[in-house]
């Protein structure tokens, strides 16, 4: 592609970082190791729960391990600081169902671990939802989950010590999710805001340091094509019909890295200069994206690229075959096209019309 576009690359574990765009990138809510641990407890609770031998009802126990892994999930996976709203409502509605569905699979007698993997579940799943910003919606769970679980103790399925017990755990992990939002939280949310304006700034100033670099270099161009024809014209004295050429096709030069800086190649150049200089008209346009200055460069794009390179490919063997008076006419398209660039040959008896597609 062009010799003229400016590249500039962020670091890629800043860009990953502020892929997820709130602050729990801060606290590693991201990370696989956060993926990693939650599959292990929740594994490690089934297996448990299976071995112990107080699963009676092997459907509806599994139904609510199952509901407990995708509030996991929802949980994790969800963006922004706070839950979405229906990610909220998700973390109200299915612990109590997937209490009920748990409870009434269990061993009265001896529920063991199959009990406490649905009340520890439960307070994982509140004690996240706090951490993530809900913490009337988990507040409203568990207490909807205890109401389940009252309710199961008046129709002797759990044993008291054993229901209370395990919602005793549930509300100190709660209070823990609390803490946490309430510190740790909020000063996450404030690393995050920080680190987004530090990136803003850095990328502000490797545009800067792209346009003047850019700048630099088209003064350097302009220095040595213009100004030797300046100087001789400058001087008053008669041109001679070449340099009255050159000085067209210099011209012409200059309004093409303008008019079409995504073409600017120094082999399309050249190929454009001496078709001029034979007789050929040539125009060259660039509306592939909306710059605010003329001379500004299109963002890098391998794929976009690629074609643009064989763009110039096709229109330099059109130029070096183009008889005088020939009129060849090469555009970029606007992005977001199924083509990218349009190529006009007119001998004035034949048109031929060509479109280049954009990259799949």
């Amino acid at each position: 592609m062009s010799a003229r576009r400016c590249k500039s690359k962020l670091p890629a574990t800043t860009v990953e970082a502020l892929g997820r765009a709130d602050g729990t990138t801060v606290i590693g809510l991201e990370s696989a190791w956060t993926w990693l641990a939650m599959a292990a407890f929740w594994a490690s609770n089934v297996i448990l729960a299976i071995a112990g031998g107080a699963v009676a009802r092997p459907v509806p126990y599994a139904v609510s391990v199952l509901l407990m892994a995708l509030l996991f999930v929802v949980l994790n996976a969800a963006r922004g600081d706070r839950l979405p709203g229906w990610a909220t409502t998700l973390v109200i509605v299915l612990p109590p169902l997937m209490t009920v569905l748990g409870i009434t699979a269990v061993d009265y007698a001896q529920p063991g671990m199959a009990y406490y993997f649905i009340t520890q579940g439960t307070s994982v799943i509140f004690g996240f939802a706090c951490l993530r910003g809900r913490i009337p919606a988990a507040l409203i769970g568990f207490v909807l989950c205890t109401a389940v679980t009252v309710l199961a103790n008046a129709r002797e399925w759990i044993a008291p010590d054993q229901l209370m017990r395990g919602y005793v755990n549930a509300l100190a992990v709660m209070a823990i999710g609390v803490l946490f939002t309430v510190t740790v939280g909020r000063a996450a949310r404030g690393i995050y805001q920080l680190r987004v304006r530090t990136l803003a700034e850095v990328s502000q100033r490797a545009a800067q340091t792209a346009i003047l670099a850019e700048r630099d270099v088209q003064l350097r161009r302009l220095d040595a094509t213009a100004r030797p024809i300046l100087k001789l014209i400058a001087s008053g004295a008669a041109l001679a019909e070449s340099e009255a050429l050159r000085a067209t096709l210099i011209e012409g030069q200059l309004r093409d890295q303008m008019r079409a800086p995504g073409l600017d190649t120094p082999r399309l150049a050249d190929a454009v200069a001496w078709a001029r200089a034979r007789g050929v008209r040539v125009t060259l346009l660039d509306d592939s994206v909306a710059r605010e200055s003329p001379t500004e460069t299109p963002p890098d794009d391998p794929a976009w690229n690629q074609v643009i390179e064989r763009v110039a490919t096709v229109a330099i063997a059109e130029l070096a075959a183009a008889p005088e008076g020939t009129s060849i006419t090469v555009r970029l398209l606007p992005r977001n096209r199924e083509s990218i660039a349009t190529m006009l040959v007119s001998d004035g008896v034949h048109v031929t019309h060509r479109e280049f597609k954009a990259p799949q």
